[in-house]
């Protein structure tokens, strides 16, 4: 159970860290979307987590 909150621990940090990255260029451009900016950190989220579960799921056998 300690694995999996590390690892969506991880994951959050990772999506934070996008998020800057894409809110730094979107303020930039001179359009900031915030609904745009929720859409991408949750898919983000969730799609490292299903990969996540995919690959742990084929290196352990």
């Amino acid at each position: 159970m300690d694995q999996i909150a590390e690892r969506l621990e991880y994951h959050i940090k990772g999506a934070f860290i996008v998020l800057l990255v894409l809110a730094a260029f979107q303020y930039w451009e001179g359009n900031l979307d915030i609904r745009f900016l929720v859409v991408v950190a949750a898919g983000y989220v969730v799609l490292r987590i299903a990969f996540d579960i995919i690959q742990e799921r084929y290196t352990n056998p």
